[in-house]
């Protein structure tokens, strides 16, 4: 049923339920020509458990995805992390642990019988046992996976082979009269496929004025390592991968107190020079170490759902993920005043959750999308109000003139139900990521670059020149 529900519901290989049927019968008839019943039993529900363990895995990696075992899934897979999202896959969960059961019942049931069994085929059992895993899609990605982890010899890492980026005098110098105060916003999944007309009219008119209003980078391709959002944030800022597999092994994420201690990225730079660093964001500020990489990087003061949970009005005002975020820009701009008031240089990051996937979450402050009837386009539709608001607040406010504000998507959009119609869009799969400036600045910058070029890309615009190299990133 699992490899069955994969392939309808997302674009999963469409040989994965024949593999596992076959090599599931063969599984299968080997055990019941075992002649000690009990211990068949036992054995099998061992392999044919894990087996299906690794096939339900799969599945939520394509769910979630749209792709198979990657280093997004796997990192998810960490001790503190395993809790987040059960509420929202529930049902799913609830489906793949009554397949289990009933699969392994059953299969329990015919090796005690055993019926139709006829030793003469143990040959052909071992054969679709073989040859089934052979061609299933979940082994193949497991191994090829587990092949990229031990692809390098133990000890070589990315600096072996750029030993530019080994202890890098990394320094950056204030060139231009004055530091801006920084508002960034890491807009969730929030890709340029969903500013295309063709497929999605009206759908983001505001931030579609705003880029034209703004210095538009329209060529950021997704980084390697940098698919999920905690990812996306460590690559924008510090220039590299969040993934051991791509060889940065001395910048190992923990689960203790530091994350990537040996990387120097914006906030570290900023900090240094007298910047105050603050994040906000409406998901739980410890779910998947954000808290500990902003912590680690410069960043003074790091809110969460909690502190935003204590000024709702209606504590049940809340989704699956945290906090709406309608709360959260009126959070922000509020931060944003106290901030101004400080006298000193700062960085306000924020990280919205409404176009959160699969579904996206409309705050109930929105007007919802006209043109289709789409959760997630009705969350973009949404976002796109909101975003939009609160950058007009801060244009309109007494501190307009010494704030530039970057809107930059943490990612592209992972599986969603609005995946069907963004696929239709001819505009390449690419990063949002616009700077508007208090002196109204327009340009359109079409050369390539990725996530890893986007912290030295701020710095130089907002007047350092950087000595050295912020991971493999490059202005």
């Amino acid at each position: 049923m699992i490899p069955v529900a994969g392939t309808v519901l997302t674009d999963a290989p469409v040989i994965w339920p024949v593999s596992t049927l076959i090599y599931n019968l063969g599984l299968l008839y080997c055990f019941a020509l075992m002649p000690r019943k009990s211990a068949s039993v036992i054995v099998f529900n061992v392999v044919a458990g894990s087996f299906f363990l690794v096939e339900s895995a799969f599945f939520f990696s394509y769910y979630l995805q749209n792709t198979g075992f990657n280093d997004a899934f796997f990192y998810h897979l960490r001790p503190d992390l395993l809790h987040a999202g059960v509420s929202e896959h529930l049902p799913l969960l609830l489906f793949a642990i009554a397949c289990l059961f009933g699969f392994l019942l059953f299969s329990s049931l015919s090796i005690v019988e055993g019926r139709f069994v006829n030793r003469q085929r143990l040959s052909i059992a071992l054969a679709s046992l073989i040859f089934g895993l052979f061609i299933s899609p979940p082994a193949k990605a497991l191994v090829d996976y587990v092949g990229n982890l031990s692809a390098d010899p133990p000890g070589n890492t990315a600096f072996d082979e750029f030993p530019e980026l080994k202890n890098p005098e990394l320094r950056v110098d204030f060139t231009a009269t004055k530091r801006p105060n920084i508002v960034m916003i890491y807009a969730e999944s929030l890709e340029q496929r969903f500013f295309d007309e063709s497929i999605f009219p009206g759908l983001m008119p505001n931030l579609k004025k705003l880029r034209k209003e703004s210095v538009d980078f329209t060529n950021i391709a997704q980084g390697v390592g940098a698919g999920w959002t905690v990812a996306g944030m460590v690559a924008s800022q510090c220039g590299y991968p969040l993934a051991e597999s791509r060889g940065v092994s001395e910048n190992n994420l923990s689960l203790f107190d530091k994350f990537l201690p040996k990387s120097e990225c914006l906030g570290d730079l900023l900090a240094s020079d007298g910047y105050h660093l603050t994040f906000i964001g409406g998901a739980d500020e410890r779910f998947a170490g954000k808290a500990d990489f902003l912590k680690s990087h410069g960043y003074a003061e790091v809110f969460g759902r909690g502190e935003l949970e204590q000024v709702l009005f209606d504590k049940s005002y809340l989704n699956p993920c945290g906090v709406f975020d309608d709360t959260l820009f009126d959070y922000a701009f509020n931060k944003f005043i106290s901030l101004n008031r400080n006298n000193s240089p700062f960085l306000l990051t924020l990280l919205t959750i409404d176009t959160h996937h699969p579904n996206g979450y409309m705050s109930k402050s929105c007007e919802a999308y006209a043109y289709e009837n789409n959760s997630m386009l009705h969350s973009v539709h949404c976002s796109d109000q909101l975003i939009s608001s609160f950058i007009e607040k801060i244009r309109k406010s007494e501190y307009s003139d010494d704030t530039i504000i970057i809107l930059l998507s943490d990612h592209l959009a992972l599986r969603n139900v609005a995946t069907p119609l963004l696929k239709t869009s001819k505009m390449p799969e690419r990063l949002t990521f616009f700077i508007n400036t208090p002196q109204g600045r327009k340009a359109k910058n079409i050369n390539p670059g990725v996530h890893y070029d986007i912290a030295p890309t701020i710095l130089d615009f907002i007047g350092y020149r950087v000595n050295g190299q912020i991971g493999f990133g490059s202005p």
